[in-house]
């Protein structure tokens, strides 16, 4: 088994108004899906907007939607060598020295003994997850938000991340104890990641696990990309 713990970076774009419409795209993406999968929580009504991104006046809800990146070289280069450092320390030298890079990515990677299938399986850390949460929940809380009766967040996670159900537990915890001091407070959390999606309810302190499939999956995209490709 492969195990490979990451740091993920936002490629740098020239074009302004592309990295807008890309923007775009994503905020489509979270509206189709929380059409789809919630469809008597979620009005058709619902519209893109800004601060939040996503309005249903309809039913009093606003969602704002955000991807768990790491924004600067700097901070990814950081992180990967300190993941380095305490690997080192956990893993023989032998394993630990076999780490690498890709060109879309920062991935720590360690191979240690193969079991089962052999596939890959990653172990993103928690960190990237709640600065874009810790971020967002500052904004909600500037002052500049429409506040509705229900306020969400949606974060959409990169395709190779694969939070395990203790890992988005964990998450939960410590992103309600961080929204404790706050006035304002996210009502739900979604986590879109590859072929799972959870609804966190932060007043309850429970989730809901949606296992997306493939045709799912690929409709979400072609229709998001439909509306992407027109606005461009």
């Amino acid at each position: 088994m492969i195990y490979s713990i990451y740091a993920w970076t936002a490629g740098k774009r020239g074009d302004i108004v592309l990295r807008h419409k890309e923007k775009d795209f994503y905020e489509n993406l979270a509206m189709i899906s929380l059409q789809d999968l919630f469809p008597n929580k979620f009005s058709r009504n619902m519209r893109m907007s800004d601060k939040p991104d996503l309005q249903d006046t309809e039913n009093g809800i606003g969602v704002e939607v955000t991807r768990v990146l790491f924004s600067h070289e700097a901070e990814v280069n950081r992180y990967s060598r300190e993941l380095e450092m305490q690997t080192s320390q956990l893993l023989p030298p032998k394993i630990a020295s076999e780490s690498g890079k890709n060109k879309y990515s920062t991935v720590l990677y360690y191979t240690l003994p193969v079991r089962g299938n052999g596939y890959p399986v990653f172990m993103p850390s928690l960190e990237p997850l709640m600065k874009a949460f810790m971020a967002k929940l500052k904004k909600l809380n500037s002052g500049g938000y429409t506040i509705f009766k229900e306020n969400n967040l949606y974060l959409i996670i990169t395709p190779y991340d694969t939070y395990t159900s203790q890992k988005i537990d964990e998450f939960m915890l410590l992103a309600g104890e961080k929204q404790a001091n706050h006035a304002l407070l996210y009502d739900h959390i979604f986590i879109n990641e590859y072929g799972k999606f959870f609804d966190c309810n932060m007043q309850k302190g429970n989730k809901e696990t949606v296992v997306l499939t493939h045709d799912q999956m690929q409709q979400y995209n072609i229709k998001a990309r439909a509306y992407f490709n027109s606005s461009l």
